[in-house]
């Protein structure tokens, strides 16, 4: 157990760190690999020294803040280097497998499978290192037992959120572009695919609430701190207009209400707050742009549902029933269809393009595992960030495209069905 004054250290030194990364400006190239290697040696070093519980947590934080963040910075994000980074964590740590997350067998399988997949098809193996990563830190880095780990990696959500809605409202106005709407072109900030950095803030508000209905040693400084969040990161989201956070975001709080065990007081507050928030954001036109653009949609997901039926015409008609069942890799599903390299903006049909039938019963199998296999009482709750996750995924393909915030936000949802948490009793 760590002193008061360790833990006050090494609090101040990863704050440093922090904002070192975020200091990094140029969105053109990334600093030299050697600062890069000693600014993740620096981040790693004290979790070795101090073998830190919260290794998984510190890490991924300083990941996805770096791989969201206007300037991809300091912290490499590129799988590989992740990857080794664990392998030699869990060698240092000497960390075991016992007590340690059960990860479902789909996503090893689905793991296994890109890498031969991938391999056969294109000799490259990409976002193999990726998952096999995320399995690695189920296995030894996360522990079920101790009951403050859900509560530490919702804190790191909301750090994440905050950092980014902060770097937002500093820096948006730099990446000002058109949008079309019913009502003609609209100005829009973001420096990335708003859907991919609105779901990132999608997730540090959906922790929080699950965090305040749950958690029952929460304490007065942590509830401001969490409120700020929210609504920082509801102000930048709403901006940002993405379609798909927010109706990832809504369904994931439908089902809180509906299905969690969460007491009637609870619910009508969340229902309450949920009415007035959009009323304030609506009564000060911060809706605007995301009310347009939903006007402006003309029913075919902003013209995703062409390339979802394309690329399923394309796989079933042009591929053989071996390619029906293993998928024809990475490389060869992006151009399938349509002789130019295009995006799927649906994970479900990019694993099933890539990775066949077998390849999507196996995703589908590591999404439903952990609402099945949770306890009765915390299944509405688990339910509640799977959905978030699905919905997500749906519009969008984080998981197959590697997204660390994605993969993180899975490991969140393990810990939920798994872990001995401190949960309110009071409440659910």
């Amino acid at each position: 157990m760590q002193t008061k004054t360790v833990q006050i250290i090494t609090l101040v030194y990863y704050l440093i760190l922090m904002l070192v990364l975020v200091s990094w400006t140029n969105i053109n190239s990334l600093p030299p690999l050697i600062l890069r290697l000693l600014f993740m040696f620096a981040v790693l070093l004290p979790l070795w020294y101090q073998r830190n519980p919260l290794f998984v947590q510190i890490f991924l934080t300083f990941i996805v803040v770096s791989a969201s963040s206007y300037a991809v910075s300091y912290m490499p994000v590129d799988g590989l280097y992740i990857l080794m980074s664990i392998v030699t964590s869990i060698i240092i740590m000497q960390r075991s497998h016992r007590g340690s997350l059960t990860i479902p067998y789909g996503f090893i399988v689905l793991t296994l499978l890109s890498f031969m997949i991938d391999f056969i098809y294109s000799q490259k193996i990409t976002i193999s290192f990726s998952w096999l990563s995320i399995v690695l830190i189920a296995l030894f880095l996360l522990k079920k037992d101790s009951p403050n780990q859900v509560s530490y990696i919702a804190f790191s959500f909301s750090i994440i959120a905050l950092i980014l809605s902060i770097e937002f409202i500093a820096v948006g106005d730099r990446f000002v572009r058109d949008v079309s709407t019913i009502v003609g072109n609209i100005d829009r900030k973001g420096w990335a695919d708003p859907n991919y950095f609105g779901a990132i803030l999608g997730m540090g508000i959906i922790t929080i609430i699950i965090e305040f209905l749950t958690n029952k040693i929460i304490n007065k400084k942590q509830k401001i701190y969490y409120i700020f969040c929210i609504i920082l990161a509801l102000y930048t989201l709403f901006t940002t207009a993405s379609r798909g956070a927010v109706i990832a975001l809504l369904g994931s709080v439908i089902i809180l209400l509906l299905f969690s065990s969460i007491k009637w007081k609870a619910k009508i507050g969340m229902f309450v707050g949920g009415i007035i928030i959009l009323f304030i954001t609506y009564y000060l036109h911060i809706l605007d742009l995301l009310i347009l653009r939903f006007m402006s949609d003309a029913g075919d997901a902003g013209g995703r549902t062409e390339i979802w039926s394309t690329r399923l015409m394309y796989f079933f008609n042009e591929c053989s029933p071996l390619q029906w069942l293993f998928g024809v890799g990475a490389e060869k599903s992006i151009t399938l269809g349509t002789g130019r390299v295009l995006g799927f903006h649906n994970d479900f049909i990019s694993v099933l393009v890539r990775y066949g039938i077998i390849g999507l019963l196996a995703l589908l199998g590591m999404l439903i595992s952990p609402v099945i296999y949770t306890k009765k009482k915390k299944r509405g709750i688990v339910l509640a960030a799977t959905t978030y996750l699905v919905i997500y995924m749906s519009t969008i393909e984080p998981f197959t495209g590697g997204q660390w915030g994605c993969l993180y936000f899975y490991l969140y949802i393990l810990m939920l069905s798994q872990s001995k948490y401190n949960y309110n009793e009071n409440q659910i």
